[in-house]
Parts: structure tokens; sequence; C-alpha cells
């Protein structure tokens, strides 16, 4: 994970459907999770402010069932 201004960037992972971002204000806290298809997703503005931890993990849809990977190490962005 890596982060430049507003741009959260990560590796690809091959013959996945997508990958799940989720982000909070406390390492082991409840946060938000989002859903992307890329691996760089651009970070609103309200998203910068202050300190957050950040994971991502990828998934992959097969005959109507989702099936996750590990989420990877938490991240901290300031």
């Amino acid at each position: 994970i890596s982060f430049k201004k507003s741009v959260l960037y990560f590796s690809k992972v091959a013959n996945v459907t997508g990958y799940q971002i989720k982000y909070s204000r406390t390492k082991n806290g409840k946060g938000k999770t989002i859903t992307t298809k890329s691996c760089r997703k651009n970070m609103k503005p309200y998203h910068l402010k202050g300190i957050y931890y950040i994971k991502i993990r990828a998934y992959k849809k097969i005959e109507g069932t989702t099936i996750y990977g590990a989420w990877t190490i938490t991240k901290k962005k300031f």
C-alpha cells in the first residue's frame, strides 16, 4: 500500500473480481469499507484529514458465492 497525495495504490492480484478497502480512525476500530475493481483508488479529501488506518483484501465471485482473501497488514496514513 502506498500513497501519493490523495491516491491509494496497491499491488494487483491475478484472477480477482475486485478489492475491498477498509479505513478507520483507530487501528482496531470499526471503519468504513469501500469496494473497487482497480489497484488505484482516489480518496476524497475528507478521508485524508488526520490519521487513518487502512487495510485491503481481494475478493472473487464464483457462481453467486463471494470468496474473500485475507486482510493486509494495517498501514497508517497521516
